[in-house]
C-alpha cells in the first residue's frame, strides 16, 4: 500500500508542477469572470433605438389596448433602476386603416422592415376577438418582422 501512495505522490508532483497546469489554474477563473464581466458590459450597451410597429387592426378595438400596454412597458421597464438610463428601445405602435393586405403590400412592407424604417408590422383580422363564429376557416392574426432584429 506504501508503494502506491508513493507512485500517486510523484504523479500528482509531476502534474502540478508542470507549466499548463499552473498556467489553467490562474487562466481558468480569469476567463470565467471575464466572460461574465464582457456580458455585463455588452447587456449596458445594447441597442435602444425606438422600435416603430405599425398595426393593421380589424377589430377595430385592439389598438389602443395595445398601445396602452405598450406605453405602460416604455414608462416602467426600459430604464435603469439605479442610474435611471435607458437601458432598452421603446415600443411606437402606428395605426393603419385595416384592409386585406395584398401580398405586394406585404412585400413593400417587409422592404421596409430590410432597409430598417420599420422594425415589424401586424395584420390582426376583423374575427380575431370572435374566431369560429363565421362559416369561413378563422384568420389568423400574423406579425413580421426582421429575424436579426433585437
Amino acid at each position: 500500500m506504501r508503494r502506491i501512495f508513493i507512485i500517486a505522490r510523484r504523479e500528482y508532483l509531476a502534474v502540478v508542477g508542470t507549466k499548463g497546469f499552473l498556467i489553467g489554474i490562474v487562466l481558468m477563473p480569469m476567463l470565467m469572470f471575464g466572460g461574465i464581466f464582457v456580458a455585463k458590459m455588452l447587456e449596458r450597451h445594447g441597442n435602444i433605438d425606438d422600435k416603430r410597429v405599425l398595426v393593421f387592426d380589424g377589430t377595430g378595438v385592439l389598438f389602443p389596448a395595445l398601445v396602452a400596454v405598450a406605453d405602460a412597458r416604455n414608462e416602467q421597464r426600459i430604464f435603469d433602476d439605479e442610474t435611471g438610463k435607458q437601458i432598452e428601445p421603446r415600443y411606437l405602435l402606428e395605426s393603419a386603416p385595416f384592409e386585406t393586405l395584398s401580398d405586394k403590400t406585404r412585400l413593400d412592407l417587409s422592404e421596409q422592415i430590410r432597409s430598417k424604417s420599420l422594425n415589424a408590422f401586424v395584420e390582426i383580422p376583423p374575427d380575431a376577438l370572435a374566431p369560429g363564429k363565421s362559416a369561413d376557416p378563422p384568420s389568423v392574426t400574423t406579425f413580421y418582422a426582421d429575424k436579426g432584429q433585437n
